[in-house]
């Protein structure tokens, strides 16, 4: 291991005095008037503190517990999988860079078995700022390409069975917003998770792991205390895959640690840089507070550039509606349960009764029974000329048909209806050439809910393009004013390796703007 003593020396080297770094007893610490960062030279540079300064917490409290500056996993030529811990490093140097208002710590960790890769890790601390900045780079990789690189660590924030008053986790997910209060309980000597209610509670320890873009639809994750709060979010306009996860780490012991991984698609011998911005910060009060971190960044990027209001959008919508669900069919034996018809006079009713439009979300109207398609959604179950008229009788009385469509996911059996659903035939001939194929060259079959069979296609392909055009199209053209694509907002962005498809192999910002590009031509078409 090789430091740079001179740029570490001492606080003197830096010009501005709310800054400083030293050096004592094997820990390197960089920090302000706010917030100061310890990193272990023992493990080559795992993150050993995170200290809020003003409110005097330690937040990695746990000194007992495993650290790591990164771990990373590289793609071999052979295609499988080899992970790298950061404290395997044979070489290990620290150097630093001053700018008139930051100082920047700067990892180089190489020298692996049988390795000529060298990871880089740069920290950053503004003056006065609450927040570090963490950029990182893998170079000089040769039969190799990076999968993922897992950077920041931060363990020890948490102990199972010895929670702090006042302890609590929040994250978005799926479009909403989780807090686990005391999220590592002990009882009767046990640890406990969450179930599938608050007084269903299971044994084990709880696991948050979740990628964005997708069910996990920010970046960022916060963990908080009745003295401070943990910000740990990647500031990225260009939506990146990451994963947020809080649980175990690989073959550590059982405890919860708090990470980032990054994704990027894969090369080989190509080197990856991850120059978007991840952050580590201290905030204080609750969730609220720590969101509004991220709301000040997320505010200022392209998909908040108009307000909601500002933009492009349907009267109807700056009115305000409600929203009243009905199903056409029963499932899963697929009888009629209320006609279109009835459907349109309940929701006329109710809406004249209460004063208020209404969208009359249609469940369970799929020619093949609910949640089929592509093949099986159209024509309706009920008859296109029933389907139609009752979405006219809705808009003769001022409301609106709404409806759910698959998005970017095709459903290819659903055996536990009666009768049966069953789109083999079209998935071999269109479906399966353009779903996402797995690094073992085979496209991933998901079975679940006892019968149902489905896979995700790739947003690249002309054939995801054309597909989601025609169903949007072809709802609008019976009426419907309201359509949601389902599936893909709420799934995470995945991988895949498809080289007919024509986009980077392996994850990547290309997923995102994949659907961007057909949203923004659905609308156009749409208008």
């Amino acid at each position: 291991m090789a430091i740079n003593h001179q740029s570490l020396a001492s606080r003197q080297g830096i010009s501005n005095n709310d800054l400083y770094d030293t050096e004592n007893g094997g820990v390197i610490r960089i920090g302000n008037s706010l917030v100061e960062l310890g990193f272990d030279l023992k493990s080559n540079g795992a993150l050993t503190s995170f200290l809020d300064k003003v409110k005097g917490y330690e937040f990695l409290r746990d000194q007992q517990a495993p650290r790591s500056l990164f771990r990373l996993a590289l793609r071999r030529k052979d295609r499988q999988i080899e992970w790298f811990d950061s404290r395997d490093a044979g070489s290990f140097h620290v150097s630093k860079k001053d700018q008139a208002d930051s100082s920047t710590l700067v990892f180089e960790a190489a020298s692996f078995p049988n390795r000529r890769f060298t990871v880089k890790v740069e920290v950053t601390l503004k003056a006065g700022s609450n927040v570090s900045t963490w950029h990182m780079n893998v170079a000089g990789l040769e039969e190799e390409s990076v999968y993922q690189l897992t950077c920041p660590i931060l363990s020890g924030v948490m102990r199972v069975g010895e929670s702090v008053p006042g302890e609590a986790l929040a994250v978005p997910r799926q479009g909403e917003g989780y807090v686990f209060k005391n999220p590592y309980p002990v009882v009767d000597h046990l640890p406990l998770r969450a179930g599938i209610g608050p007084d269903t509670p299971q044994v084990g320890m709880g696991e948050i792991h979740d990628r964005y873009p997708g069910s996990f639809p920010m970046q960022f994750m916060l963990y908080y205390n009745d003295r401070a709060g943990l910000y740990v979010a990647c500031h990225d306009n260009k939506q990146n895959v990451k994963g947020f996860d809080i649980g175990k780490m690989a073959d550590w012991e059982p405890t919860p640690v708090m990470s980032i991984s990054h994704y990027p698609n894969e090369a080989m011998g190509r080197d990856v840089g991850f120059d978007y911005d991840t952050i580590i910060g201290v905030f204080h009060g609750d969730w609220y507070d720590g969101a509004d971190i991220y709301k000040a960044w997320a505010t200022r990027q392209w998909w908040c550039a108009k307000k909601l209001w500002d933009r492009d959008i349907a009267d109807w919508m700056r009115s305000g509606v409600g929203v009243f669900q009905m199903s056409n069919y029963h499932i899963p034996v697929l009888k009629l349960d209320h006609p279109m018809s009835q459907i349109a006079d309940v929701v006329n009713g109710l809406s004249k009764d209460i004063g208020v439009p209404l969208l009359a979300l249609v469940f369970n109207f799929e020619g093949g029974g609910a949640w089929t398609g592509p093949a099986g959604f159209f024509p309706p179950r009920e008859g296109e000329a029933a389907f139609r008229e009752g979405l006219r009788q809705l808009r003769a009385a001022g409301n609106y048909g709404f409806i759910y469509m698959p998005g970017g996911n095709w459903y290819i059996e659903i055996s536990s209806y009666s009768p049966p659903f069953n789109s083999w035939p079209q998935f071999e001939a269109q479906g399966r050439p353009n779903a996402i194929m797995d690094d073992k060259g085979e496209v991933p079959i998901a079975k679940y809910y006892g019968g149902w069979q489905s896979t995700r296609l790739c947003p690249h392909t002309e054939f995801t393009k054309r597909d989601t055009s025609e169903l949007i199209l072809g709802c609008l053209e019976r009426g419907c004013t309201v359509v949601q694509i389902d599936n893909f907002p709420i799934c995470t962005a995945e991988a895949c390796y498809n080289v007919e498809h024509g986009h980077p192999l392996g994850y990547g910002a290309w997923w995102s703007e994949a659907w961007n590009h057909i949203l923004a031509e659905v609308l156009k078409q749409a208008k």
